[in-house]
C-alpha cells in the first residue's frame, strides 16, 4: 500500500502535466506579441494583455474525451485613444477583426465570431491544440468608473454581441482583478518559493540557465495548484454528468477558492489547502454563508461580488437558471468524497484519481506500476474428465 506523502507526490505530477508548459507559454506569448504588431502596423493604436487563467498562473487543460484538447488563452486588445462616446460596440469589434484579416496568415486562422471575441485558431503545439481568443476593448467612462468600479485605473468596456443585430458594452477590470489575486496569492508564493524555482529550473534545462530566467507567469503556489486541481475536477464532473452547460465559470471557482485562501497558512502544502478548501466549500451545502463580504445565498437570492467590481454578481446567472446552483451543490459533494475520505487501498484510490482527472491523465504523468492494483484472476474452467 502506498503511504500518504506518495500519493500527494502523485497529486502533484498530473497537475503539473495538465498545467501549460514553457513551450507553449514561449509560443503563446510570441503570438500574441506578433499579433498587436500586425494590428499596430494596419493603423491600429492598441495594447494586447492576456487575461483569466494565462494571467493567473491557473491554466489547465481542458477535459475532453478525445486525444486532442484545446487551450483557450484569452487576450484582451484595447484601443488607445478611443472613447466610447465617438464610437459603438459594433464598430470597434469589426476594427480589430479588420486589422487581424489584413493579415493572410492571421485571416485564415480566424474562426466564428463569439460574443465577446475573435478566435484565432493554432497548430498543435507541445501534443495540444490552443486557441487564441482577442476580447476588443476600449477604456471606461470616467463616470462610470468613478460609479462602478474599486479600481478604476485598469477599467475597460469590452464589445458583447447580444444577437446578430445588436452589440452592447460590458465593464470589466481584468488587470485589477490579477492584482487582487495576487495580493491573496503573495503569502503563498513567497513560502518556499527558492526551492519551487529550483525545481523548475532542473526540470526545464533546455529552456532556462538560471532561476532568473523563469517568467512569474510560470511559478505556481500551493494555491494556484489547488485551483488548476479543481479546474479539472470540475470539468470532469460536469462532463461525465453530461451538463457541461452548467458547470460553473473559472472566475467563480478562483474567486471563491482565493477568498477561503485568505485564511490559511502560507506554509499550507497543496493537499493541505486543498482540503482545508474543500472543507470549506462543504458549508455551502448547509449554511451558504462564510462572511459579510462573500455570500452566497441572501434573502433567495445567489450572490458572489465580484472583488473588483462591487456591483458584478458573478453568479447572477444562477438567479436565472436553478439548475446551475443545484449542480454546483452536487459536485461539492463530490468534492467532499473524493478529497475529504481517507482511502487505503490503492486500486481504490487510482480509480478516484481517474475520476476526478480522466484515465489519460493518470496513465501519462504517474507510475501506475508502484500500486498494487490486483487484477482479479481469470478462472479456466477445465473440461472435466468425463467429457473428454
Amino acid at each position: 500500500m502506498i503511504n500518504k506523502k506518495t500519493k500527494e507526490e502523485d497529486l502533484i505530477k498530473i497537475v503539473k502535466g495538465l498545467d501549460i508548459t514553457p513551450t507553449m507559454y514561449k509560443n503563446a506569448t510570441e503570438k500574441y506579441k506578433s499579433l498587436a504588431d500586425t494590428i499596430i502596423a494596419y493603423g491600429l493604436d492598441v495594447e494586447i494583455y492576456p487575461q483569466g487563467s494565462f494571467s493567473l498562473g491557473t491554466v489547465v487543460k481542458p477535459y475532453s474525451q478525445n486525444e486532442d484538447s484545446v487551450y483557450d488563452l484569452d487576450f484582451i486588445c484595447k484601443l488607445n485613444g478611443v472613447s466610447k462616446n465617438n464610437t459603438n460596440p459594433k464598430n470597434v469589434k469589426f476594427q480589430v477583426k479588420d486589422a487581424i484579416c489584413s493579415n493572410k496568415i492571421y485571416a485564415e486562422r480566424l474562426q466564428r465570431e463569439y460574443d465577446k471575441c475573435w478566435t484565432l485558431e493554432y497548430a498543435k503545439v507541445s501534443g495540444c491544440y490552443f486557441n487564441m481568443d482577442i476580447v476588443p476593448a476600449v477604456k471606461e467612462e470616467e463616470i462610470k468608473i468613478l460609479n462602478i468600479l474599486n479600481s478604476p485605473q485598469y477599467s475597460i468596456a469590452i464589445t458583447n454581441k447580444e444577437n446578430s443585430q445588436l452589440y452592447s458594452w460590458c465593464t470589466i477590470n481584468p488587470k485589477a482583478y490579477v492584482e487582487w489575486f495576487q495580493s491573496i496569492n503573495k503569502k503563498f508564493n513567497d513560502y518556499n518559493r527558492e526551492i519551487r524555482l529550483k525545481n523548475i529550473l532542473n526540470e526545464n534545462l533546455a529552456f532556462f540557465n538560471s532561476v532568473e530566467e523563469i517568467p512569474p507567469m510560470l511559478e505556481r503556489s500551493s494555491l494556484q495548484r489547488v485551483i488548476q486541481i479543481l479546474k479539472r475536477h470540475r470539468d470532469v464532473y460536469f462532463n461525465k454528468v453530461r451538463r457541461e452547460d452548467l458547470k460553473p465559470v473559472s472566475v467563480i471557482l478562483t474567486t471563491l477558492v482565493a477568498q477561503i485562501a485568505k485564511s490559511a497558512p502560507a506554509n499550507y502544502s497543496v493537499y493541505e489547502l486543498l482540503e482545508y478548501t474543500v472543507k470549506a466549500l462543504t458549508s455551502l451545502l448547509e449554511g451558504f454563508k462564510f462572511n459579510e463580504n462573500f455570500v452566497l445565498k441572501d434573502n433567495n437570492k445567489w450572490i458572489l461580488l465580484n472583488p473588483v467590481n462591487s456591483l458584478d454578481n458573478l453568479v447572477d446567472s444562477w438567479n436565472e437558471n436553478r439548475e446551475k446552483p443545484k449542480y454546483f451543490l452536487r459536485w461539492i459533494k463530490c468534492l467532499q468524497e473524493d478529497f475529504l475520505t481517507d482511502i487505503l487501498d490503492d486500486k481504490k484510490y487510482v480509480t478516484l484519481l481517474e475520476n476526478s482527472f480522466g484515465c489519460t491523465a493518470v496513465k501519462n504523468f504517474i507510475d501506475l506500476n508502484k500500486y498494487e492494483i490486483k487484477e482479479p484472476k481469470m478462472i479456466i474452467n477445465m473440461a472435466k474428465p468425463w467429457r473428454l
